[in-house]
C-alpha cells in the first residue's frame, strides 16, 4: 500500500511519518451553504533535497519570488500565496483531487519538514461561483 502525494505532476518524497486521514468535519451545521470545502488537511512533509527542489527551499529568506512565464507554480517559481494543483494517490487510484497551500517551514535541528494544507477540489469550484455570482 502506498501513499503518494503530486504537487503539479512532481511526485513529494513521504516517508511513514505522514499520515493523511481522509475524514470529513462540518463546523457549521446550523447553515450549511457556508460550507464551501469538502475537506482539508495539515500535513507535515519532510525537507528532503527533492522536496526542497519542489517547494524551491522556501524556507530560506534570501530567496525571492521571481516571475512565472511557465505557468507552473512549483520549483523555482513558487509563490506561497498561491494554490498549487494537487493529487492525493492511494495504490496508484486518486483518491483527492484539489489545491496545496503552502503554509510554514520548520528547519529545526531536530525536526525540519514543510507544511501544506490540502483541499478538496469542490472548495475551489464553490469559491470561483461565490465571486461570479450576483448578490
Amino acid at each position: 500500500m502506498k501513499l503518494q502525494l503530486i504537487l503539479e505532476n512532481q511526485e513529494v518524497e513521504l516517508n511513514e511519518k505522514v499520515s493523511i486521514p481522509l475524514n470529513k468535519t462540518y463546523e457549521n451545521l446550523n447553515n450549511p451553504t457556508d460550507i464551501i470545502v469538502d475537506y482539508s488537511k495539515s500535513i507535515n512533509i519532510p525537507m528532503t533535497s527533492k522536496n526542497n527542489e519542489i517547494l524551491s527551499n522556501s524556507y530560506r529568506l534570501d530567496r525571492s519570488i521571481i516571475g512565472n512565464t511557465s505557468g507552473s507554480n512549483i520549483g523555482i517559481y513558487l509563490d506561497p500565496t498561491k494554490k498549487i494543483p494537487m493529487k492525493l494517490l492511494y495504490n496508484s487510484q486518486v483518491v483527492l483531487d484539489g489545491y496545496a497551500k503552502f503554509v510554514s517551514a520548520n528547519n529545526s535541528t531536530k525536526n525540519s519538514y514543510y507544511t501544506l494544507n490540502l483541499f478538496g477540489m469542490i472548495g475551489e469550484i464553490f469559491q470561483k461561483l461565490k465571486s461570479v455570482v450576483l448578490s
